[in-house]
């Protein structure tokens, strides 16, 4: 299992050293953590999507280069900014009751993912619309390491034990592609822009397609000057950030298995009756797949800080429910960026 962590970040170093060429001076390096004990906006909890950590860099793509996986990737035009980035992520989901190492058929399932993604973010300013599309590789299952990692720092921090990791979702491939296309809808000179956005996924982890609207209001950078873009310059820039979006979702591996994979054998207790009196009786059952709820809708809030070249970003999401029949979900995120 840990040659898994070890081939994907040789994967991750030979793609940064490969592709630094095409690379100008600048590089944003970012860190994040998503977790559902950094909640403001409601109870913290330790269920469903309950973190997601990872890092990333970024840097302007020079105008003619690149390999052949960055020239077929659109861009939004001749004149646009284009970045590249190469990040890597793990990701894990559990039920709400940890205590327990049977399956739990009425919640969330154990499920990890630990991926590579490369995309292409391009960004016009005279139009003002960008168009990014991400690739995404990487596995799900005991091969994600999501149970060691989750064990590991709850024992650290002395919280409970996850139990049930031996039910989680069977190895299988996470390949994966995705397009995001934004638009601004309106601007109020330097401190307010309202942007439009549509997206589509397909592959092995996530077939999927709808849309945002958000709105960025504060002392800032324009959008369409690209990620980096707005950390160039001195002085601070606070601004705030909210989007509403809706999805059609048709497949989504980490809730519903892999596409390749057998649903593993668990141990279930069951309630039997024996001459009319009910005993708990320890069973193996192969689980079901979960049904997805199609129609899904995700609400943000974001406070950004920046200070010349760093910056701090937390942000709250609001998921409605991904399965049917389940609850929605709460989480909050960090992220830490420099431009070096």
């Amino acid at each position: 299992m840990y040659k898994t962590v070890f081939y994907l970040f040789l994967c991750f170093t030979i793609s940064l050293h490969a592709f630094s060429q095409d690379s100008a001076r600048h590089f944003l390096i970012s860190i994040f953590d998503d977790n559902d004990f950094m909640n403001t906006l409601g109870p913290l909890t330790d269920h469903a999507y309950t973190n997601g950590s990872g890092g990333n860099i970024s840097f302007i793509r020079k105008e003619g280069s690149g390999n052949f996986l960055n020239r077929w990737m659109p861009t939004a035009g001749k004149q646009s900014t284009q970045i590249l980035t190469y990040g890597i992520e793990q990701d894990m989901y559990t039920p709400t009751n940890l205590s327990t190492p049977f399956f739990e058929p009425d919640d969330y399932r154990y499920s990890g993912a630990l991926y590579l993604t490369h995309s292409l973010a391009s960004f016009d300013s005279i139009k003002r619309r960008s168009l990014k599309t991400t690739l995404t590789a990487g596995v799900m299952g005991h091969w994600s390491l999501a149970e060691q990692i989750q064990s590991g720092v709850h024992e650290s921090l002395g919280y409970e034990n996850p139990k049930g990791w031996g039910n989680q979702y069977n190895n299988d491939a996470l390949l994966n592609i995705a397009l995001r296309a934004d638009q601004e809808l309106v601007h109020a000179g330097k401190w307010l822009e309202c942007i439009g956005a549509v997206n589509a996924a397909a592959g092995t982890m996530l077939c999927s397609a709808g849309g945002e609207i958000g709105a960025y209001i504060g002392k800032m950078q324009p959008y369409y000057k690209g990620t980096l873009g707005r950390l160039h310059g001195k002085g601070w820039q606070v601004y705030g950030k909210a989007a509403l979006s809706k999805n059609y979702v048709l497949y989504n591996a980490v809730y519903q298995g892999g596409l390749f994979s057998k649903r593993p054998i668990v141990p279930e207790m069951k309630i039997v009756e024996i001459g009319n009196v009910p005993f708990l009786q320890l069973a193996t059952v192969r689980e079901n797949t979960p049904a997805i709820k199609p129609v899904q809708n995700m609400g943000t809030c974001s406070i950004v800080i920046v200070n010349g070249r760093f910056s701090v970003t937390y942000t709250q999401t609001k998921i409605s429910k991904v399965l049917k029949g389940l609850y929605a979900d709460l989480y909050g995120s960090m992220t830490l960026s420099w431009l070096w």
